[in-house]
């Protein structure tokens, strides 16, 4: 996903279709929920019919790759939830999701 894309998910909060995520990239496949189980068998048996040993390796290099960076930004994304869990605009947010009405912040 771009930055961009990033940008305005992250500052409006907005939901996605199945059909925008794919477009996004946020996901690699769309299935509607009576295909799911079907797509997923599909899926795993098209993961099965390859090389074990070189699935095993794709999978851990994969996920070695990833890791790191996936940590740091893990890092700072938790300092920044501690941080604004610490808000007024905090539990203003989670008064007004109780309350199922629009939330009003005034950046405290």
């Amino acid at each position: 996903m771009g930055e961009q894309a990033a940008a305005d998910l992250l500052l409006t909060a907005r939901r996605v279709t199945g059909t925008e995520a794919l477009d996004l990239g946020l996901v690699d496949q769309v299935a509607n929920q009576a295909d799911l189980r079907a797509a997923a068998t599909a899926r795993a048996r098209a993961i099965a019919a390859n090389a074990p040993l070189a699935t095993r390796d794709i999978r851990a290099l994969l996920r070695r790759g990833l890791a790191d960076e996936v940590r740091a930004s893990m890092t700072r994304e938790r300092a920044a939830q501690d941080r604004l869990m610490m808000t007024f605009d905090h539990t203003a947010g989670v008064a007004a999701s109780q309350a199922r009405r629009d939330p009003r912040f005034d950046g405290r």
